[in-house]
């Protein structure tokens, strides 16, 4: 599939994507333990401060996730969109190269060749 990914850099930045999407879950999980310890703090006063301070980093994360996820989806379903627009290409030109005498056969009929390139590909 290699030479059908064009432009190759989407694999990167999506590889890129995923990986800072994937260290989302860690780092939330650090800030919850953070924010409960937070709260057996027995100062109520500070207890509020620096509850709401991890959760609100929390948060921050969570909109950060979002474009993270966002973004890799993007970048993966770009590439595969390539990856199908590319084929079909290579599948059409194939075909445009054929002799005539390929399309007398039943199974290499005009309909039989245009399923073929709308929906097996």
């Amino acid at each position: 599939m290699w030479p059908y990914n064009k432009p190759s850099y989407l694999v990167f930045v999506g590889l890129m994507f995923s990986t800072l999407a994937g260290c989302v879950f860690p780092v939330f999980g650090v800030f919850l333990t953070k924010s409960l310890f937070a709260m057996m703090i027995p100062d109520l006063e500070l207890m509020w401060e620096e509850a709401n301070k991890w959760n609100l980093n929390m948060f921050f994360i969570a909109v950060i996730a979002f474009f993270l996820y966002t973004a890799s989806q993007y970048m993966f379903k770009k590439l595969g969109e390539n990856i199908t627009l590319n084929l079909r290409r290579a599948l059409y030109k194939g075909l445009l190269h054929k002799d005539a005498g390929f399309f007398d056969v039943r199974d290499n009929s005009a309909g039989v060749l245009t399923v073929a390139l709308a929906s097996d590909v």
